[in-house]
């Protein structure tokens, strides 16, 4: 059927549509009034194993944008039905790829209800649903980005840290050869044994004054994790930082 044969819908009855279509599938409409704050909309499985989506209690969104959210989550339920075993596991494990590869399976199955139901039987219509289509989807791919860039700073910040600790180091350790050349007295020698350096192995020192001071951290760390329940990031970081070190000697 061509376009201008189509009956051009409402808003409202767009919306209409979409409930209706929603219910002969057996699944519960719930409002939230914690939802109404975001204007998110959200498929999920009831305590009591019935398929429910939650909508905003509360929500300045017209019909037709609401009509599309329907369509979205009504879409998280069908690929919930078509899914299963390990793709299934996969979908839901929560890691922000497969978040996303969820949420674009979504909105693929959301663009063939409204089509289905005659809502997208127009341009302007169609560029509306593709607006706010890349929009959901942009929230979604930030966290998979930010995902992909977390590591990579992480190990950038190591990396910084032992260049850090090099530097400083052997600029400290430095200036004690030269406290030591000059009979001046170094503090802690007796603990640092700076004045029994040679300046020659100076660099080949430096690694175990490193791998010294990280495993007093990481020890310390350790015991805040386990004894205070702090985050084992800090640890993580000390301990990636402590076996990047093992390869310090490599380039220095």
């Amino acid at each position: 059927m061509s376009t201008e044969n189509q009956v051009i819908l409402s808003d409202e009855e767009a919306k209409d549509r979409i409930l209706n279509r929603i219910s002969s599938e057996g699944i519960r409409i719930r409002p939230s009034f914690s939802k109404s704050a975001t204007g998110q909309y959200a498929y999920c499985l009831g305590e009591d194993k019935i398929p429910t989506i939650e909508v905003p209690q509360f929500t300045d969104f017209d019909n037709l944008i609401q009509a599309f959210s329907l369509a979205h989550e009504l879409g998280h339920h069908y690929v919930h039905q078509r899914t299963s075993g390990k793709k299934a596991r996969l979908i839901n494990s929560g890691m922000s790829f497969t978040t996303y590869w969820n949420e674009k399976l979504a909105w693929r199955e959301a663009e063939q209800i409204l089509k289905e139901e005659g809502i997208l039987v127009n341009e302007q219509t169609n560029c509306s649903f593709f607006v706010y289509k890349t929009f959901c989807l942009n929230t979604y791919k930030e966290q998979v980005v930010h995902s992909i860039n977390s590591p990579f700073k992480f190990l950038f910040k190591s990396v910084l840290l032992l260049i850090k600790l090099y530097v400083g180091l052997y600029i400290l350790l430095g200036i004690g050869l030269v406290f030591n050349a000059n009979s001046i007295p170094i503090p802690f020698d007796d603990f640092l044994g700076i004045s029994s350096l040679n300046k020659n192995d100076l660099l080949t020192d430096i690694p175990k004054f490193v791998t010294m001071g990280l495993s007093l951290i990481i020890i310390y760390q350790f015991f805040w994790c386990v004894f205070l329940k702090r985050s084992y990031k800090p640890l993580l970081f000390y301990w990636v930082t402590m076996c990047l070190s093992q390869l310090a000697p490599l380039v220095f």
